[in-house]
């Protein structure tokens, strides 16, 4: 055979089927990565829309607080709160230890269509907020909800905003029982006269139910009403960068009227276009000569797709892996807002996640 004869086609095309097989193998992979971190972080991300379509279809008014104000704990007789209608959002659950800005919804239930709704359900069977008994709530294992819930240290407030008032309790001791154990919502089964439980799935990671429940106690430490301002360790003396963020993010999300997974994908996308499509213009010809290779490797082309500009290698090349960076945080995103979803409620081999149907 000479030394310079050209590959024979069968075997061109086989090598090309080999690139095109690998990359797409590791677009699959890296997929994967995005669909899990949706099903453990990404689900919470939307729960500011979630709990304004909750707010819209309620009938329950909850006061706004003064946010400006401290209040100072009462230990007298609390209100005695209205049992609620099944399904209607009545209170809102508040950590502090996980941030000023760390809010759920709980509605009245514990069906697996309320808990798919990003908060917690209020079991119909216990005691409401601040009243004699046990008041117990139940919530899904993922971080973005009952999930961030397990590294808590004893101590921890739990504050329930109810409509016009606030119920603080402190979190004593925690353990892990079954799905059967009905006792961890017996009335005095968090030691105390006026307690509270949350219970959650266990172990964290597991796409299937092992039929075991991480379970807090806690113990009621006092109310306020909204009208004398807010709890101290929620008082927004000290708002985190993190917070302020979220709040802002949170913000955009409620006057463009669509999730923040869609916001973000939207917004990434957009400077993805704009960057890649100035850099498009200045150095197409270089750009445009890349492909002229005939290249099958899908991750070639998604790293083609990024112009750059002309000159010195090293600056194109940073410009262009910073357009990849955007084209990536929108692919994310968008997947975490319409892919991941529809593909956990239709493929039968991937985990279902339980997520929220937006309106």
């Amino acid at each position: 055979m000479p030394r310079h004869a050209k590959t024979k086609p069968s075997r061109r095309i086989w090598f090309k089927l080999l690139q095109f097989t690998s990359g797409a193998a590791v677009l699959l992979g890296l997929f994967a990565g995005v669909f899990f971190a949706w099903a453990y972080w990404g689900v919470g991300m939307d729960v500011g829309t979630v709990t304004r379509d909750l707010e819209t279809a309620t009938t329950t008014r909850i006061e706004t607080a003064d946010w400006d104000k401290t209040a100072t704990l009462r230990h007298d007789e609390p209100p005695v709160e209205a049992t609620p209608a099944e399904g209607e959002l009545f209170a809102y659950i508040h950590v502090p230890h996980l941030g000023k800005t760390w809010k759920r919804a709980i509605q009245q239930g514990v069906s697996d269509r309320i808990l798919a709704s990003l908060g917690a359900g209020h079991y119909p069977q216990t005691a409401m907020p601040g009243q004699v008994g046990n008041s117990a709530y139940a919530g899904h294992d993922t971080p973005g909800d009952f999930g961030a819930f397990y590294d808590l240290p004893a101590g921890s407030e739990v504050i329930v905003e109810s409509a016009a008032n606030w119920y603080v309790y402190k979190l004593t001791n925690h353990l892990i029982t079954t799905a059967q154990d009905t006792s961890v919502l017996d009335a005095d089964a968090a030691g105390s006269d006026r307690g509270i439980t949350l219970t959650t799935c266990w172990p964290q990671y597991v796409a299937e139910d092992t039929g075991q429940r991480f379970v807090w106690h806690g113990v009621f430490i006092g109310w306020a009403p909204k009208t004398d301002g807010v709890p101290a360790s929620l008082a927004q003396k000290h708002v985190t960068v993190s917070e302020r963020v979220n709040r802002g993010l949170d913000r955009v999300s409620e006057q463009v009227g669509m999730p923040l997974s869609g916001v973000l994908a939207a917004c990434f996308a957009a400077m993805w276009l704009i960057a890649d499509g100035i850099m498009w213009l200045v150095n197409r010809r270089r750009a445009a000569a890349r492909w002229k290779d005939g290249s099958w490797n899908p991750l070639v082309w998604v790293w083609r797709l990024q112009a750059g500009v002309g000159g010195n290698k090293w600056v194109s090349g940073t410009l262009r892996t910073f357009t990849l960076l955007l084209l990536c945080a929108a692919v994310v995103f968008a997947s975490w807002r319409w892919a991941c979803p529809w593909l956990s409620d239709t493929v039968p081999w991937l985990p279902h996640v339980p997520h929220p149907e937006f309106h």
